[in-house]
């Protein structure tokens, strides 16, 4: 029978993100009101293609605000777990794929063990996690084409679970089973 789990994580946006898109949003509408300023008084010329302009603008900001949207999916199948970044809900990046066999480390990510990962050589971070929240894990993964791969995530009970069936006892320790002493 086979295993199946599946969890989205709604990544929040930093605070100089949200000052960023105040500002982008602010400054589009300006613009845009001042090319209705001037098509209204006629001192452009070419009123049809400031209207382009301004679609153009409308469509932009759009697009921009849609793409600060980001989401984490991970999905475990039989060991096998996948991590990808939905972007505005319409692009869909793979960031790691690996087994859970390849885990070399697992347990609770403190602010001691990102110091302590700081300071050590990765073929590739993969953070898919609000770094800010509780509840967050780390694994040590090797990958064939990346080497030593760092991956924090943020899963609930459910993922846990079914990690606890696939990452190698040695490597998991008291961490899946409540303790979380390690």
């Amino acid at each position: 029978m086979d295993t199946f789990f599946e969890q989205i994580l709604v990544r929040r946006r930093k605070p100089a993100e949200l000052v960023f898109t105040i500002i982008t949003v602010a400054v589009g509408v300006i613009a845009i009101l001042l090319m209705l300023f001037c098509m209204f008084i006629q001192a452009f010329p070419f009123s049809g293609l400031l209207t382009l302009v301004i679609f153009g603008l409308i469509v932009g900001i759009y697009f921009y605000l849609n793409s600060m949207y980001m989401e984490y999916e991970y999905s475990l199948t039989n060991g096998d777990f996948d991590i990808d970044r939905i972007i505005g809900k319409r692009k869909r990046q793979r960031l790691l794929t690996t087994n859970c066999s390849d885990f070399e480390e697992f347990g609770v990510y403190t602010e001691e063990k990102a110091r302590a990962f700081k300071q050590r050589q990765w073929g590739a971070k993969v953070i898919a996690a609000n770094l800010k929240d509780e509840g967050l894990y780390y694994a040590v993964v090797r990958h064939a084409k990346l080497g030593t791969v760092l991956l924090v995530i943020e899963p609930d009970d459910r993922i846990k679970s079914a990690l606890r069936k696939f990452i190698p006892r040695q490597v998991q320790g008291n961490v899946l089973s409540g303790d979380r002493s390690n």
